[in-house]
């Protein structure tokens, strides 16, 4: 599969390993514990946890799902097969996963597509979630607090761009790492908007995109990207898949309007993501 790579590392070179992870799990908890946190805005949030069985402490990851939310087909029974899919898979690797439902507890439609600022917000809500569910991993004897990071999809991806700016949450417990999904980098033009951007992560960033997106335009989070560098984000990686498109990560097969080239993208945009992890929450 090839893809395109735009990296500014202040220091050192960025090494995906060629090599599986190392960090050996207990067997996978196929039951996800439901657990409640509150956030800055007072929320009273539901997520959804799952861990190897053991005492740890291990690495954690707190999970950000798109615009559709937690759920399959809006059923609040159902954990969507790509959020299941890769907490399972972080499980596996020796880590612990936190599912975040932003809508239901906001009594919010479960599909927030299109609804701009009218919405939840992934740029003044949706951050606040994720900083609690670090909080909440963080509190938790079994997590190493030093050692979470943050992923998300689509609007949860935005949510963790806006999240992982350096003007936010500069007090108390911050992520080590985050993987953003194909993001919509405009974010409200928040942040300086796009061509004066400000947006800067803190900690080691990786954006993974399609170039045949129509949804969330690969431009906007290429200019995002440049700008981070060259204001001195240590670690701030862009790769774009050639011709997969939005939600590429859920092509398990060609079937649905989804190509081989998503197929091929889905492959090595998972594999790349959980070796960022592996590397920057060791």
């Amino acid at each position: 599969m090839r893809f395109k790579s735009i990296s500014f590392i202040a220091g050192m070179t960025l090494l995906l390993s060629l090599f599986a992870s190392a960090s050996a799990a207990g067997l996978l908890n196929t039951d996800p514990q439901q657990v409640t946190f509150v956030n800055a805005q007072g929320i009273n949030l539901k997520g959804w946890l799952f861990k190897p069985e053991g005492q740890g402490p291990y690495p954690a990851v707190v999970l950000m799902p798109g615009c559709m939310g937690a759920y399959a087909h809006g059923d609040a029974q159902e954990i969507d097969s790509t959020y299941l899919e890769w907490s399972e898979r972080l499980v596996d690797a020796g880590y612990v996963a936190l599912l975040v439902d932003s809508f239901t507890p906001r009594n919010a439609l479960k599909n927030q597509c299109g609804n701009g600022t009218t919405g939840i917000s992934e740029v003044s809500d949706r951050p606040h979630d994720a900083n609690a569910g670090l909080s909440y991993l963080a509190s938790q004897a079994f997590v190493a607090a030093d050692r979470i990071g943050l992923m998300g999809w689509s609007h949860g991806a935005s949510a963790v761009m806006a999240a992982m700016d350096e003007s936010q949450f500069k007090n108390g417990a911050r992520f080590k790492a985050a993987v953003a999904f194909y993001p919509g980098c405009v974010l409200s033009n928040a942040f300086g908007g796009v061509q004066k951007s400000s947006w800067k992560p803190y900690a080691p960033f990786v954006i993974l995109q399609g170039s045949a997106d129509t949804v969330a335009d690969p431009i906007t989070c290429t200019n995002r990207v440049v700008i981070a560098g060259q204001l001195g984000a240590a670690i701030v990686t862009i790769n774009i898949f050639e011709n997969a498109q939005h939600r590429f990560d859920a092509a398990r097969l060609v079937a649905n309007a989804f190509t081989q080239h998503d197929v091929d993208a889905k492959i090595a945009a998972d594999a790349q993501a959980l070796r960022f992890f592996d590397m920057h929450l060791p």
